[in-house]
């Protein structure tokens, strides 16, 4: 992972979203935050500002079917 910078990126990315879903009530508003810090910190900012929408989407969809089947 050292020596790949996107998958090096991406796992920060997973894990601002796993960090801010513990204290979030919305699991769409920690996503949005995550995205929001990453594209602000140049992490996978070019990939996040262009796919925001569909990232936050997709994620947000994601993660409340899993939290629903717990």
């Amino acid at each position: 992972m050292e020596r790949c910078r996107t998958l090096r990126e991406y796992s920060e990315f997973v894990s601002r979203i796993r960090q801010y879903t513990e204290g979030e009530t919305a699991i769409e508003k920690a996503v949005d935050r995550a995205v929001t810090e990453c594209i602000s910190e140049g992490i996978l900012a070019d990939f996040l500002r262009s796919q925001r929408a569909e990232v936050v989407k997709q994620i947000s969809s994601i993660a409340y079917l899993f939290h629903c089947n717990l």
